[in-house]
């Protein structure tokens, strides 16, 4: 018989390697769900929280079952979930298709490497037992650390121009994401927008023909609205530098909404289960069920169980607040006092999982944060594109629910894209080499607004929309500002001013068509 010699008893080298094999899969998920979602849900503190937290765990663990074999039982472990990721993780740190192939055939060289050197196959059933249970519990902790590791703010600033004032009208803001304009539509994907347009204009609203974005992502958009002005320059890092300025309004710290709660509005916030949204200090919050959905939708995503979830927490929250809106700004409009209510819904943003009568479907090839990619076959390409003008379909039909719940009232409404749509791929190269029908695409928005008669002229970008609804509201001075439109495109692309593209494409007509 052969005698079973303790770890503690091989030397330091051999517990280095121990513990070595030991943080690797403690970090691979979270490092993995880092590398595939730098944008949403996890940070890089978070991250690291989670792997160190875990690994220490299974180090406990390991010290407790005190077997040589620990080692090999993790080596197996780390193997597997590499060989289950790898095409996850170079997607995302690698743009090229040959370095994303090349990586993944390194990768699996080396996992089998791994395995065949340090795998007994007498020890496979515990192996794979003790790895399992490492992999699990790296995802419990990952998810546990995502959702309590949210940024705390506490110092609010109110946007620039901004003084005292008196309430007016009720004012209600929706934030539609990547609602592209009328015309896009039409042209680009062959969605014919009017049965919405004409019901929202019957109910008294103006639709903005030529509205356009001041910017081609959401990180920077929303912030931007909420700030009133352009929150950031041109030549700026959009990623991951201004994260954390722009995490902090998305994350509550917006000065808009405290400055209305100051002058005496009563606030409501909508989460929208993007990036860190969250209420902040508000009246009235309705918050998304994203901490524990988005998490775990995306640790499913980094596993092979991932085709077993069946829909995406971003149009199911976004159906559960156009669904809430009409009876919230009904009440609004009824209880007697100024009320602000502010709402951004991920739809028609991809993935596409609305029909167009909204119910939430799983279609192979729908899934997935970007409409296009570079190269994408023409009948993919198909689908998806009617797959996101059926989810404007069903956020139309919603829009005008919402305008039957408005007749009558006084209340002040911004409809708007915070960016339009990008079937051609944009944001996987630079915003430089972008065509004129791939700015058009990007920069037209769909935008509709209902003002009193005494509010005009009405303008078409959207940081002075917005400018333009709350002067209608509050009677404040907030003139327009000088049109200006920065985009990027490509992983960490500084931002671009594409201000004189834009705007000859739209003295010629061309932006909006």
């Amino acid at each position: 018989m052969g005698t079973q010699t303790n770890v503690s008893d091989r030397g330091p080298r051999t517990r280095l390697q121990t513990l070595a094999l030991l943080f690797g899969p403690s970090s691979i998920v979270p490092m993995g769900m880092w590398a595939r979602n730098t944008e949403d849900n996890v940070n890089v503190t978070s991250v690291i929280g989670a792997a160190l937290l875990t690994f220490g765990v299974a180090t406990l663990i390991a010290a407790l079952v005190r077997r040589n074999a620990v080692g090999r039982l993790v080596a197996i472990q780390t193997a597997v979930l590499v060989l289950w990721s790898w095409h996850l993780v170079p997607a995302s740190l690698f743009p090229s298709v040959v370095a994303d192939v090349g990586t993944g055939l390194l990768v699996v060289a080396a996992a089998a490497w791994l395995m065949s050197h340090l795998v007994s196959f007498e020890w496979l059933p515990q192996m794979l037992g003790v790895g399992f249970g490492v992999a699990a519990l790296s995802m419990l902790v990952t998810g546990l650390v995502g959702a309590l590791g949210e940024d705390n703010w506490s110092d609010p600033i109110p946007p620039a121009g901004l003084s005292a004032a008196v309430p007016g009208d009720d004012l209600l803001i929706l934030v539609l994401d990547a609602h592209t304009s009328p015309s896009v539509l039409a042209d680009v994907f062959n969605y014919d927008m009017s049965p919405t347009t004409s019901g929202l204009e019957r109910t008294g609203f103006t639709i903005v023909d030529t509205a356009a974005s001041n910017y081609t992502m959401t990180h920077l958009s929303v912030p931007s609205l909420l700030s009133l002005d352009y929150l950031v320059e041109p030549g700026s890092d959009a990623e991951p530098s201004l994260r954390r300025v722009t995490r902090r309004i998305i994350a509550g710290d917006a000065g808009l909404m405290t400055w209305m709660k100051d002058i005496g509005y009563s606030v409501t916030k909508f989460e929208s289960g993007w990036e860190k949204d969250s209420c902040g200090d508000v009246s009235r919050c309705f918050a998304a069920g994203w901490r524990g959905d988005v998490t775990a939708w995306s640790l499913a995503n980094f596993t092979p169980f991932r085709g077993l979830w069946t829909s995406h927490p971003y149009p199911v929250i976004a159906m559960e607040v156009l669904e809430e809106l009409p009876a919230v700004v009904a009440e609004a409009a009824a209880n007697g006092r100024p009320d602000f209510i502010m709402a951004h819904v991920v739809s028609p943003h991809p993935p596409l999982f609305l029909s167009t009568d909204c119910r939430s479907r799983d279609i192979s090839g729908l899934g997935g944060i970007n409409l296009g990619t570079p190269d994408m076959p023409a009948n993919e390409a198909e689908a998806r594109s009617r797959g996101y003008a059926e989810q404007a379909a069903c956020v139309g039909s919603q829009l005008l629910a919402l305008a039957d719940a408005l007749a009558g009232t006084d209340t002040v409404v911004l409809l708007a894209g915070d960016h339009g749509s990008d079937l051609g791929g944009q944001l996987f190269f630079q915003v430089e080499n972008w065509s004129a029908a791939e700015l058009r695409e990007r920069f037209s928005i769909f935008a509709a607004v209902r003002v009193s008669s005494t509010c005009s002229p009405v303008p078409d970008t959207l940081v002075n929309l917005v400018r333009f609804a709350v002067e209608c509201a509050v009677a404040t001075d907030l003139p327009p500002l000088n049109d200006r439109f920065l985009g990027s495109g490509g992983p960490n692309a500084p931002l671009v001013d594409v201000t004189q593209r834009v705007s000859r494409l739209r003295d010629e007509r061309r932006l909006n068509g």
